[in-house]
């Protein structure tokens, strides 16, 4: 799929898709309504991070909110992650939008990996959703969209299914702390 956007375009221009007005009485409708009337280049990550959590043109935001977290992540220090919610509102994005965006869901791999090497507090939640990704993703797309893009160095691969690994290695850890703290009552 081609990623180039018309970033002076809005959704609804897009998508060919024109919504009717909003309810009044619906705050989230009518936010949502307005991001969709907005160019595409003006949305910032938690304005996208609504639009993702609320499916909508998910093939078009989607790679958007990547971007966004991408940047997010490079402006980060000291180990915290201010969109730590986009982060896991897109691991949570259901798998068949994944599929339609290989290339996509491998660059999130890659950014998610990048997120675990580099430490970055997330809450409980928020990690178990990225290692879910992790494992869906070293698991569930063709070797040839997991290894590497033209460009990409061959190590990239090797730290998804890395993080991948580590992740499935946490959750057994949990799993077994919290056994042994329930029989331990």
């Amino acid at each position: 799929m081609n990623r180039v956007v018309d970033r002076s375009r809005s959704l609804e221009e897009l998508t060919g898709d024109f919504w009717p007005e909003p309810p009044e009485y619906s705050p989230l409708g009518i936010s949502v309504h307005a991001l969709r009337r907005r160019p595409v280049g003006t949305l910032e990550a938690d304005e996208l991070r609504r639009l993702v959590s609320q499916r909508v043109a998910l093939v078009r935001t989607v790679p958007l909110a990547v971007e966004a977290l991408r940047r997010e992540v490079h402006r980060a220090h000291g180990g915290i992650l201010l969109e730590s919610v986009l982060l896991e509102v897109l691991a949570g994005t259901g798998r068949g939008t994944w599929a339609e965006l290989p290339e996509v869901a491998r660059d999130f791999g890659e950014l998610l990996a990048e997120v675990t090497e580099r430490g970055f507090e997330l809450s409980r939640t928020e990690r178990e959703s990225a290692d879910a990704f992790l494992t869906w993703l070293t698991a569930g797309l063709p070797e040839a969209l997991v290894k590497r893009k033209p460009g990409n160095p061959k190590g990239k691969t090797a730290k998804i299914r890395k993080a991948a690994r580590q992740g499935t290695e946490q959750q057994a850890q949990r799993r077994t702390n919290g056994q042994a703290r329930r029989r331990g009552r």
